[in-house]
């Protein structure tokens, strides 16, 4: 049994699917999901990585088609029919004290079998993959939208992102999770170290050279000029196909502060 820590509550994941197997998911307010099964008790999922958040990935299978059913039961019929000709084949031959001609009349059937046997292995191995693979649901579920969820009240339907209040992706403890609307994600991004970091290193560099760079020396004096006269960002932004964000910048002096405008 896993182990709980004080203050820790575990929730059961309700999938909106229906399935076979003999498993169940929680999930905890430390951020912890664990899976239970008949076969290995509990266990402690640790999922996978995407984009720097914790993920969970889940196969389950539902009902068989009962065609399907029908084809495999026959399948299994048909091979341990063969299996059952050849055991007995076998112990009339091993029987024999003397290898005469039905003998190896028998070794014969039990060659033939024995490929029959092995070809109708491999049809039913083909056939029970595609089956299988047919009832198969591929579910995967993110960590921290998991545990906000279960644990955390949603505002409104626009309060549709779940962000990390101290912007380690990796901390999902519930207390450490809000539901946010795009505008106020949007803002709370702008506090996050990393991006106030590479905002310092951003301020008063330059990019021309660089593949991504569409402006040139020439072009921000020319564009510094036109905003010391008036012109919209939109306009700029348009004229010299960069984003409004570009303009901004290059007029706040975050970028190419070291290039004025044009006389």
């Amino acid at each position: 049994m896993s182990k709980t820590y004080i203050g820790e509550i575990w929730k059961e994941i309700k999938f909106d699917f229906d399935y076979t197997n003999e498993i169940k998911i929680e999930i905890s307010n430390f951020g912890r999901v664990r899976s239970t099964t008949p076969q290995n008790g509990e266990t402690i999922l640790k999922g996978a990585m995407v984009s720097g958040y914790r993920i969970i990935r889940l196969k389950f299978y539902k009902k068989r088609d009962p065609k399907d059913q029908k084809r495999i039961d026959f399948l299994r019929e048909q091979i341990a029919t063969l299996v059952r000709q050849i055991g007995k084949l076998r112990t009339r031959n091993k029987a024999k004290r003397v290898q005469d001609q039905s003998y190896f009349d028998y070794e014969q059937k039990i060659n033939d079998l024995t490929a029959l046997l092995d070809g109708m292995k491999k049809k039913y191995q083909k056939e029970f993959k595609a089956i299988e693979l047919k009832r198969t649901i591929n579910h995967g579920g993110l960590v921290h939208r998991m545990v906000a969820e279960y644990f955390l009240d949603k505002p409104s339907e626009k309060h549709n992102l779940v962000a990390h209040l101290n912007h380690s992706k990796l901390d999902n403890r519930a207390d450490n999770l809000q539901w946010m609307t795009r505008a106020e994600n949007a803002a709370h991004q702008m506090t996050s170290p990393h991006v106030i970091e590479a905002k310092k290193q951003r301020v008063g560099k330059r990019y021309e050279g660089t593949k991504v760079c569409k402006l040139t020396s020439t072009k921000v004096m020319l564009i510094k000029k036109k905003l010391n006269q008036g012109a919209k960002l939109k306009a700029l932004a348009k004229t010299f196909k960069v984003s409004d964000m570009q303009i901004s910048r290059i007029k706040s002096g975050e970028n190419w502060a070291g290039v004025n405008a044009a006389t």
